[in-house]
């Protein structure tokens, strides 16, 4: 069909509230006359969480807000001058531009997410495709930090050197990536044995030299951080009897600050990263054994250099959680149409 809609219901139970969401998705099919595919989603959702801003208190419930927006265009060619996508015509090649924005609002902060894209998508066999995205742009912007909670983010940073407070502070996200994803399994059925194999590559902030220092860009207040990030996922599917299967995943990955960053409320340099480029695991959607939406940074402090030895101690990107005893409850309703 050239229209399609997707609508789903559902919630959650979490800290002894009930939390719905709802989630549209529109898509179009050839909308200009050229084979083009756009797609448009809304998405709100209300769920509970605990949280304890002091040692000495017991936790507390609180409803959290989050909604958001996105729009993407994929295009049946590459858009790139100087004949660049003769060379993948045989691929299947497509172009893709898309814009996001996520809100989150609790009782201790807001929060706003806008990313903006732009990748070329080629194939060079059923199984196997590769995503080139030469822009990726975001800005993270916090309008609103209640001082209790201001307090317990430096008083974590100062103690324990915690970067949680990176997440709180407006930064601006330039990079660049590239995606190999091989999977040959079959969408309506696992077959007998398959692989499923993501290599993600990601380099950001390179160019943040040309800008960082202009007049125009400190009066923003963004800090924009450098750094590189590789990310594997291998997944295997093994179909023991007619009704059932064996699956095992083995996920991992490392990312580092490439230079230091002397930020805005300190006199000397750290090896920054961006909060949102942190690897994570656990939770509702991966290890059953972490709390829901109570994942952080562990036992990881951000190192500092002391320009005046040049002696500096590397950071360490291996994260670890601390387990938790909460797992949620969720029913969901589907449309589609």
């Amino acid at each position: 069909p050239r229209f399609s809609e997707t609508t789903e219901f559902g919630g959650t139970y979490v800290a002894t509230k009930v939390g719905p969401f709802g989630n549209l998705r529109l898509k179009w099919r050839n909308p200009f006359g050229g084979a083009e595919v756009l797609e448009l989603s809304a998405r709100a959702g209300v769920e509970g969480q605990l949280a304890r801003l002091d040692a000495s208190q017991e936790p507390s419930a609180y409803y959290t807000v989050q909604y958001g927006a996105s729009a993407a265009l994929l295009v049946p060619q590459v858009l790139a001058p100087f004949g660049i996508g003769n060379f993948l015509r045989n691929y299947q090649p497509r172009t893709r531009f898309s814009i996001s924005n996520t809100f989150t609002s609790t009782p201790y902060y807001t929060r706003s997410n806008t990313e903006a894209t732009f990748d070329y998508l080629w194939q060079k066999s059923v199984y196997q495709q590769f995503v080139f995205t030469p822009v990726d742009i975001g800005i993270v912007s916090v309008p609103f930090v209640s001082q209790v909670y201001q307090n317990r983010l430096d008083t974590l940073r100062l103690l324990q050197g915690s970067p949680l407070y990176q997440s709180f502070r407006p930064v601006y996200e330039p990079s660049f990536s590239f995606t190999s994803l091989f999977n040959s399994n079959d969408i309506n059925q696992t077959r007998a044995s398959a692989h499923y194999l993501r290599l993600f590559v990601e380099v950001g902030g390179l160019t943040r030299g040309l800008y960082r220092d202009a007049g125009w860009f400190k009066d923003t207040d963004l800090s924009v951080y450098n750094f590189a990030k590789i990310a594997v996922d291998y997944r295997r599917y093994y179909r023991t009897s007619p009704n059932t299967y064996l699956a095992w995943r083995l996920n991992g990955g490392a990312v580092a600050a490439l230079t230091p960053t002397q930020p805005a409320d300190a006199t000397i340099s750290q090896y920054i990263l961006p909060y949102d480029k942190y690897f994570f695991a656990g939770g509702s959607n991966s290890v059953r054994a972490w709390a829901p939406r109570r994942l952080g940074i562990g036992s990881y402090a951000t190192r500092q250099f002391q320009r005046s030895t040049g002696k500096f101690d590397g950071p360490r990107d291996y994260v670890t959680e601390q387990p938790g005893n909460v797992l949620p409850s969720h029913w969901r309703w589907r449309r589609r149409r």
